[in-house]
């Protein structure tokens, strides 16, 4: 479990390096990055999500291109991605509940 929860942490560090920090994400506060999440951890390839689905999923989000989900062949690697995401909107809840701003 240890060597899963270190790659999660090295994937939300990519992410922040890319552009995702904290300033960054305190300006989605509609769910845009939990949303974006589990968009990444659907199974898109199966009868349950078509890709098509997935991609109007997408456009109706309209999360912007900041956000753009671009499938990934590799299951695990999505998972891995919608895990540091969701971490960054849990640490985004907490900042705004430390300001008493909405959630």
């Amino acid at each position: 479990m240890a060597d899963v929860i270190a790659e999660v942490a090295a994937e939300r560090r990519r992410q922040v390096a890319k552009g995702s920090t904290a300033e960054h994400d305190d300006g989605h506060s509609c769910g845009e990055i939990a949303l974006a999440a589990a968009l990444y951890a659907i199974p898109y390839d199966n009868s349950l999500v078509t890709q098509d689905s997935f991609i109007e999923l997408q456009i109706a989000l309209e999360i912007g291109s900041r956000w753009t989900l671009k499938p990934e062949p590799d299951k695990r690697r999505r998972l891995v991605m919608a895990a540091a995401m969701i971490i960054a909107e849990i640490e985004r809840l907490d900042r705004a509940a430390s300001r008493n701003m909405p959630r």
